[in-house]
C-alpha cells in the first residue's frame, strides 16, 4: 500500500508540473503563479455561495421531516471540490470545478457517501439500523413518516437482555380512530 501511495503521488507531481509548465508556456510565469492563489480564492467564494444555498435546502427538508441524501451528497462534493481548489495545481482546480457543477455535484457526492457507506454498513453493529433507510430517488433517504409507517422492526421482537427492564409510555399517532 505505501508504494501504491508513493506511484500515486509521484504520477500527481508529475501531472500538476507538466500542466503548470504548459500553462507557463502559454500565458507567462508570474500569471501561472498568480492563478494559483487566485483560483484558491474563488474555490472559497464558491464553497460559501454554493454552500449556503445547499445548507439552505437541507435546513428545510428537514424541517419537513425528511432527510434527503441527495443534499448531503452535495455538501460532500462542495467539501471535496473546496479541498481540490486549495490545493495547489491547475489539475486539481478542474476537477474541483467539477465538483461545484450543479449535476455532477450530486454524484460525485453520491459517490463519495456510497464508499464511505461501504465501509460503515460493513459494520455488524449497523445492519439492523441500515434496513430504516429507503431509496425514492435514487438516493438513500430517510423519513421520519416512512419510520411511521413501519409497524414491526428487525428489533421489536427481541427481549431485552437479561436483568434490563425497559419500561416507557407509547402513544400511536398514525391510528386515525383515536
Amino acid at each position: 500500500m505505501p508504494l501504491l501511495l508513493l506511484i500515486f503521488f509521484g504520477i500527481y507531481g508529475w501531472i500538476e508540473f507538466e500542466a503548470f509548465i504548459a500553462i507557463g508556456n502559454a500565458v507567462g510565469g508570474l500569471v501561472t503563479f498568480l492563478g494559483i492563489f487566485i483560483t484558491a480564492f474563488i474555490g472559497v467564494a464558491l464553497m460559501k455561495l454554493q454552500g449556503k444555498w445547499v445548507l439552505k435546502q437541507w435546513q428545510s427538508s428537514i424541517s419537513e421531516g425528511e432527510m434527503n441524501t441527495s443534499t448531503l451528497a452535495s455538501v460532500a462534493s462542495l467539501v471535496l471540490g473546496a479541498a481540490l481548489m486549495l490545493l495547489p495545481g491547475y489539475v486539481t482546480d478542474f476537477i474541483g470545478l467539477l465538483c461545484f457543477t450543479p449535476i455532477l455535484r450530486v454524484l460525485i457526492g453520491q459517490s463519495l457517501l456510497s464508499r464511505l457507506g461501504e465501509t460503515v454498513y460493513s459494520s455488524s453493529l449497523l445492519t439492523g439500523f441500515s434496513s430504516q433507510f429507503r431509496s425514492r430517488d435514487g438516493f438513500s433517504s430517510y423519513s421520519h413518516r416512512d419510520a411511521k409507517q413501519k409497524t414491526t422492526s428487525s428489533y421489536a421482537h427481541q427481549k431485552p437482555p437479561e436483568g434490563e427492564l425497559i419500561e416507557g409510555q407509547y402513544e400511536s399517532k398514525d391510528d386515525p380512530q383515536k
